[in-house]
C-alpha cells in the first residue's frame, strides 16, 4: 500500500504571515469553521426563504469553476485533474470524496461526499441541502469538459442518507428541459425548503 495523503501534501502553512497556500497553484486560501459556514446558510435561507438554496447555489458555481482554472493550468488531463480535485476538497475538510463515471469525457459523473462538511450538525430535512457543494460540483464539470452539465444532488447526509451524492449529466442544451431530474425535483419540492439544483445555469466557456 502506498503512503496515505497528508494534509501538506495539499497546504502549506506560513506562520511568518499568517497564510495558508496550495501546493499546486501557490494560491492563497482560506478556512471557513463549519459552525459558521451554518449559521451563514441559515441566515439566507431566514431571510430570502426559497431564494436561500439559490444564492448558496450560485456562490458555490464560479467557486467551482475559479477551482477548476487555477488546477488547469497545471494539469491538462481531465482524469487527473478531477481526481485532484476531489483530493484537494478532502484535504480542506469538506469530507471524504471520490468521482466515478465518465472522467475522460465528462458525460456522466458521480460524486459523493462522505461526512460532508456542509452537513455538519444540520438538523434532519426532508430535501437536499448541499446547495453550495451542488454549485462547486457544477462550476467544475462545465469548466473542465467546456460543456453545460444539468447537476442535481440525489441523496444528502442531512435526508438521512449514509452520504452526500451528486450527479452531472452533460447537457445537450444551455437550458435544461422541463421533465430534467433537476427540474422535476425543484418542482415537487415544498417552498421554503432548501433544494439545491443547477437551474440550468451554465458556467461561460473560456
Amino acid at each position: 500500500m502506498g503512503e496515505l495523503t497528508k494534509l501538506t501534501d495539499f497546504y502549506r502553512l506560513d506562520y511568518r504571515i499568517g497564510a495558508v497556500f496550495n501546493e499546486v497553484t501557490e494560491g492563497r486560501v482560506q478556512l471557513i469553521p463549519a459552525g459558521a459556514w451554518k449559521v451563514l446558510r441559515a441566515r439566507l435561507v431566514h431571510d430570502f426563504e426559497e431564494r436561500g438554496p439559490r444564492a448558496m447555489f450560485e456562490l458555490g458555481l464560479p467557486l467551482g469553476s475559479s477551482f477548476a482554472d487555477e488546477l488547469m493550468q497545471h494539469i491538462s488531463d481531465p482524469v487527473v485533474l478531477m481526481r485532484r480535485l476531489t483530493d484537494m476538497a478532502a484535504a480542506a475538510g469538506w469530507g471524504i470524496f471520490s468521482v466515478v463515471g465518465d472522467l475522460q469525457y465528462g458525460s456522466q459523473l458521480t460524486v459523493t461526499a462522505a461526512n460532508c462538511v456542509f452537513c455538519e450538525n444540520q438538523e434532519m430535512s426532508t430535501s437536499p441541502q448541499c446547495d453550495f457543494l451542488v454549485g462547486t460540483v457544477k462550476g467544475i464539470v462545465d469548466r473542465v469538459y467546456g460543456a453545460p452539465h444539468e447537476v442535481w444532488e440525489e441523496s444528502c447526509a442531512a435526508m438521512g442518507d449514509s452520504a452526500c451524492q451528486t450527479i452531472a449529466e452533460e447537457s445537450t442544451e444551455e437550458l435544461m428541459s422541463p421533465d430534467s431530474p433537476a427540474i422535476r425535483s425543484l418542482v415537487n419540492a415544498p417552498l421554503g425548503v432548501a433544494v439545491a439544483k443547477s437551474l440550468g445555469v451554465a458556467v461561460a466557456k473560456s
